[in-house]
């Protein structure tokens, strides 16, 4: 590949994750928000439970390819691992909309949410392209941090679907 064709690759590439991710955050504007009110609060412990889910997940996808390995089921045993990988991939989009939202609103109060979002986002991918620590220690940091508020979202929105009701009184 000609360094040219790389340059435009990571322009066009970061570009586009930069629209995905403002785009995520307007279409789902209330999941988002709750997310990046989790976030703001718990980032150590977010980080340990997202990457405890994720081995959870990869350890399903192991089972799962190896049941396709074994018993010939290509398509049948394909469909729940492309499952896994899709909740995981919308659990670290929505999360990372949640992060860009948070990082817009500590770099950049004074200006609009669309222009601190997009500020936010090219921040994100910048930090996450620098090499070695970007890319061993920040990415990872901001995926597992993501996905675990991600997971920490759902599981309340679930608990409050499921409470029953208190009655007061005597």
């Amino acid at each position: 590949m000609q360094p040219l064709n790389i340059l435009m690759l990571i322009l066009f590439g970061g570009a586009a994750i930069t629209a995905y991710l403002v785009a995520v955050g307007a279409l789902f504007p209330q999941p988002v928000s709750k997310l990046r009110a989790v976030l703001e609060d718990n980032q150590g412990r977010l980080f340990l439970i997202g990457l405890v889910n994720s081995l959870f997940l990869a350890a399903i996808l192991a089972g799962i390819f190896f049941l396709i390995q074994r018993t010939g089921l290509d398509v049948l045993a394909a469909i729940p691992g492309l499952l896994v990988v899709g909740f995981f991939f919308v659990g670290v989009s929505a999360g990372l909309a949640g992060t860009m939202q948070l990082l817009a609103e500590r770099i950049s109060p004074e200006v609009s949410p669309t222009r601190g979002q997009l500020r936010a986002a090219v921040v994100l991918i910048l930090a996450s392209a620098l090499p070695y620590v970007g890319w061993l220690l920040f990415l990872p940091y901001v995926v597992f941090s993501s996905f675990g508020g991600f997971v920490t979202v759902l599981m309340r929105h679930f608990r409050s679907d499921n409470a029953e009701p208190v009655e007061e009184g005597g």
